[in-house]
């Protein structure tokens, strides 16, 4: 199976607008769901798990694929302590979670993929 390109929200493509375009459905309506990313992450090495605890190498092949080393919005975006998302904090204010201030997570030690464990319907 060919690689797919990655989506600057970080997912591989797993699907094609009307105009044959690479996107990504799990993040649209955002924009970033839309652009192909100009950055190609260095996937040798690292793993992806599922939900479900099933490791695999990574790959933009996995059914889908998000990439969540570093540098990814994955990695930049969600809170280290709480895990929430910097867009769920107020944008014209301090960026305050619960009790702290907003830390990158940074790199997670896996990626993120679906095995199909719980079907494909």
């Amino acid at each position: 199976m060919n690689p797919k390109p990655m989506m600057m929200c970080g997912h591989a493509a797993n699907a094609i607008t009307s105009n044959d375009l690479p996107c990504c459905v799990i993040c649209a309506p955002d924009p970033k769901s839309m652009k192909v990313s100009e950055y190609a992450p260095n996937l040798e090495g690292r793993m992806a798990r599922c939900s479900c605890k099933k490791l695999e190498s990574s790959s933009t092949t996995l059914a889908f694929f998000e990439f969540r080393g570093d540098g990814s919005d994955q990695a930049l975006r969600s809170c280290k302590h709480c895990g929430v998302y910097i867009e769920a904090l107020r944008l014209d204010g301090p960026k305050q979670c619960v009790g702290h201030e907003f830390e990158s997570h940074g790199a997670y030690e896996f990626d993120a993929y679906y095995c199909g464990h719980a079907g494909w319907d």
